[in-house]
């Protein structure tokens, strides 16, 4: 006697599945007559993107020098007269330590925000609200937008304030900000979540190895 099926509990995808009448313990490719256009917009939102930022992007500089340094000849000659290490070595196992040690720092800096778009209602909300931004220059109305367009920072909500992003960007007391780094990465993130643009469906090797059934024997 075969056992009794259980039903397995609906999920996002499921439930988007079955605005194409797909059956959701086989999926199968989308019916174009059961094909539900309300169910399928009820589904709908607007685009998120997301983006590892670095606190230190100062140190990259300095990584770069020591190991430009490394890579000199003289760093990798051996005094075979002497025990042990040569000073060539002593130096190099010094300048070594000391790469390694801002390369974790750097890394320990790395947050990761992710940015939505935001519906034509708010947009409009905002530039009630602010003043226009001089030509070329971010504003008070650009950084509202950008701040009203982050949905969290290393996965924990946040609400921001303009002023956060307007000091990040060009600094403030006690702050030395990102400069030209913070338009390159945070904003230009939050643009291309508000515009669409590139929507796809990401691929992550090693999620696919993680969570790939093991083969058979």
């Amino acid at each position: 006697m075969s056992k009794k099926r259980t039903p397995a509990k609906a999920t996002a995808a499921t439930k988007a599945g079955a605005a194409f009448g797909i059956d959701e313990q086989e999926p199968s490719a989308p019916d174009a007559k059961t094909f539900d256009l309300r169910s399928w917009m009820a589904g709908t939102a607007l685009t998120t993107r997301s983006i590892d930022v670095c606190g230190k992007p100062h140190l990259m500089g300095r990584i770069q020098e020591l190991a430009a340094k490394l890579e000199r000849p003289e760093a990798h000659v051996v005094d075979e007269r002497a025990a042990g290490m040569s000073q060539n070595e002593i130096d190099a196992h010094a300048v070594a330590e000391e790469l390694e040690a801002l390369r974790e720092e750097m890394l320990e800096s790395i947050v990761t925000w992710k940015m939505r778009g935001l519906s034509s209602a708010e947009i409009a909300e905002i530039k009630e609200s602010t003043p226009e931004s001089p030509d070329g220059v971010a504003g008070e109305r650009d950084y509202s937008i950008w701040a009203a367009q982050v949905v969290s920072i290393n996965g924990q909500p946040i609400e921001l304030e303009w002023t956060d992003l307007q000091t990040l960007h060009r600094g403030a007391k006690g702050v030395a900000g990102l400069g030209e780094y913070f338009l390159q990465t945070i904003a230009a993130t939050a643009n291309a979540a508000h515009l669409g643009v590139g929507v796809t469906v990401p691929f992550s090797q090693r999620s696919s190895s993680l969570t790939s059934p093991p083969p058979k024997s």
